[in-house]
């Protein structure tokens, strides 16, 4: 009977771990992989925005919450699973942490520019809404920096991995 327990845990480890830790065979299916986060980042991102148009029009910005957790729920998703990743090839510790850190500041900018737009209301001045844009498009710029960050890792991983880096400009 003991056996038994010990073989059905080790099997639902062996099971969850692998799910939590995918691994590549080669360098371009972990590159792929790890760069569709940006990609998943960026529609999260579309999402939140329409729904802030609509929510500035309308006067109406209690459907906020709903885009921004999804974003959230979004990046821990994607952190869990890149910080599973292994490093195995040249330059893959470096590509992931690149990648960790686009994704924690793409967290912080969650927090710090995307909530407290879910504080306003249909009184809300224009003065008020624009003193929040500003603010938000500011968080653009680190964006940038931190995308630069990610590419330069990127590129350092394709270069050791004998593998050719494709962007759309």
């Amino acid at each position: 009977m003991m056996f038994k327990k010990i073989l059905f845990f080790g099997c639902l480890f062996l099971l969850f771990s692998g799910k939590l830790s995918a691994q590549y065979g080669s360098a371009v299916e972990y590159n792929d992989y790890l760069i569709s986060y940006t990609d998943s980042m960026y529609r999260n991102g579309l999402k939140w925005g329409d729904v802030l148009k609509t929510a500035y029009y309308g006067k109406d910005y209690s459907k906020l919450w709903k885009a921004r957790v999804e974003m959230n729920k979004a990046i821990e998703r994607a952190k869990t699973q890149v910080s599973g990743l292994q490093d195995i090839m040249p330059g893959a510790y470096e590509f992931r942490m690149a990648m960790l850190d686009f994704l924690n500041f793409e967290k912080f900018t969650v927090e710090k520019a995307w909530m407290p737009f879910e504080k306003l209301t249909a009184q809300t001045s224009e003065e008020e809404f624009k003193k929040h844009m500003t603010y938000l498009q500011s968080m653009a710029k680190y964006e940038t920096e931190y995308m630069g960050k990610l590419f330069a890792a990127q590129d350092y991983f394709a270069k050791n991995n004998g593998i050719i880096i494709s962007r759309n400009k």
